[in-house]
C-alpha cells in the first residue's frame, strides 16, 4: 500500500473511532436535553469560534458575501443545524451503535461512489 493511501486509511479509521465514541455520550445527553437545544448549544459555541479563526487566518474579507449572505446563511443553517437535529432525533429513537455505523460508513460510501 502506498504511503499516502495508508495515511488516508489511518485518518479515516481515527475519525470512525472518534465518531463511534460520540454517539453513546449523545444518547445519554438526549435523556435530559432535546435535539434542538443540544444542537443549538453545539453550534452556538462553535460558530463564533470558527468565525474568529476565519477572520484571524484569512482576514475580514473572508466574510464578504457580495449580496448573497441570506442565501449562504439559509444553506448553512439547513445543512449544519438541520442535519444535526435530525441525527439526534434519530439517535433518540435508536441505539448509539446504529448511528455510529451510519456515520462511519458515510466516508467509505462517498469514496466508493466517487
Amino acid at each position: 500500500m502506498q504511503t499516502n493511501q495508508f495515511k488516508g486509511v489511518m485518518i479515516m479509521l481515527i475519525t470512525v473511532l472518534i465518531w463511534g465514541g460520540m454517539f453513546p455520550v449523545a444518547k445519554g445527553a438526549l435523556q435530559t436535553l432535546d435535539a434542538f437545544w443540544l444542537s443549538s448549544l453545539r453550534y452556538g459555541i462553535a460558530a463564533p469560534l470558527f468565525v474568529a479563526i476565519l477572520c484571524w487566518r484569512e482576514g475580514a474579507a473572508a466574510l464578504r458575501y457580495r449580496g448573497r449572505f441570506l442565501k449562504a446563511a439559509f444553506y448553512g443553517f439547513v445543512g449544519f443545524s438541520g442535519f444535526s437535529i435530525l441525527v439526534f432525533i434519530g439517535l433518540g429513537k435508536s441505539r448509539p451503535e446504529h448511528a455510529a455505523i451510519i456515520m462511519a460508513l458515510q466516508t467509505p460510501i462517498a469514496a466508493f461512489v466517487h
